[in-house]
């Protein structure tokens, strides 16, 4: 019985092997969102990398056991802007802008620590006086088989899409409501004023004398 169980392992396996081998090791995703905004006010949200943390899907992941680490190399923006991420397993990767066309699109290459890329955009469409901002992506797995699983379930796609519209609702939110501004001061954290306490008379020292009206003793 073990005897078959091995033959008909060593017969599925290789099978199993050349099936992955033939499901796709690339995916394109493209997701778009609405801004009521102009292209000139979203393109600094997009160009400068150092400003991603306010928007990106990632923008939650900057403290507690998730905190991820940034450095930054570069223009502050634009073409060869680089941003470098390490998260708590020191797992990590970058972000380039390869291209960058003031108020139209920026372009970026993606590169894990593992070697993975990927080939990422950014375009500006003017839409009356809205903008309409697509996200793209182009990943090629190479002979990563697992992630060709991944690919052809759809679950790899899926998930970058939900990243995408996080990250762009984020934007349209940021864009359209303006950078969050610290709480006003209420001077709820100050010190409560001290009531003044009347001073005690000395022992035998009498408060002043009582008039009395005139006419009377």
């Amino acid at each position: 019985m073990l005897k078959k169980i091995l033959i008909a392992f060593a017969i599925l396996i290789p099978l199993i092997i050349a099936l992955l081998f033939m499901l796709p090791s690339d995916v394109k995703i493209r997701r778009s969102m609405e801004i009521n905004a102009p292209a000139a006010k979203i393109y600094p949200y997009v160009a400068n990398l150092k400003k991603w943390i306010l928007w990106a899907p990632w923008k939650d992941q900057v403290k507690g056991e998730l905190k991820i680490n940034f450095s930054y190399e570069g223009p502050e923006e634009g073409k060869g802007a680089i941003m470098r991420w390490k998260d708590p397993k020191q797992r990590g990767g970058s972000i380039e802008i390869t291209r960058a066309e003031k108020d139209k699109s920026i372009e970026y290459v993606l590169t894990m620590d593992d070697g993975a890329q990927a080939q990422g955009a950014l375009i500006l469409s003017p839409k009356g006086g809205k903008t309409m901002v697509s996200w793209l992506d182009a990943l090629d797995v190479g002979n990563n088989l697992l992630a060709r699983f991944f690919i052809w379930t759809g679950i790899f796609t899926k998930q970058v899409e939900q990243d995408f519209d996080k990250g762009l609702g984020g934007l349209k939110t940021l864009v359209e409501q303006g950078p969050k501004k610290k709480a006003a001061n209420t001077g709820a954290d100050k010190e409560p004023a001290k009531k003044k306490v009347p001073e005690k008379q000395a022992p035998g020292k009498q408060g002043p004398e009582k008039q009395t009206p005139a006419g009377k003793k």
